[in-house]
């Protein structure tokens, strides 16, 4: 799996709802806050479930949440 292709079968969602933003890193769904100011989306910590599902869509999930969060992918 690459950065630019998701895993197979899977969909990366984001829904910005009231002052929450929800979301599907492809198996396992995320939430958490987010403020904008001026021009500017800033996210606040997620929360994930933590289902099992296989290794390449948990690497894609893990990746995809810190993208989301601002946080670096070393």
């Amino acid at each position: 799996m690459s950065p630019s292709h998701p895993a197979p079968d899977t969909e990366l969602t984001a829904e910005l709802a009231g002052d929450r933003l929800l979301g599907s890193g492809g198996y396992n769904r995320f939430v958490g806050g987010y403020q904008t100011e001026d021009d500017q989306l800033n996210i606040e910590t997620l929360a994930s479930t933590k289902m099992a599902c296989e290794k390449t869509i948990l690497n894609q999930e893990t990746k995809s949440l810190m993208t989301i969060q601002g946080e670096g992918l070393d």
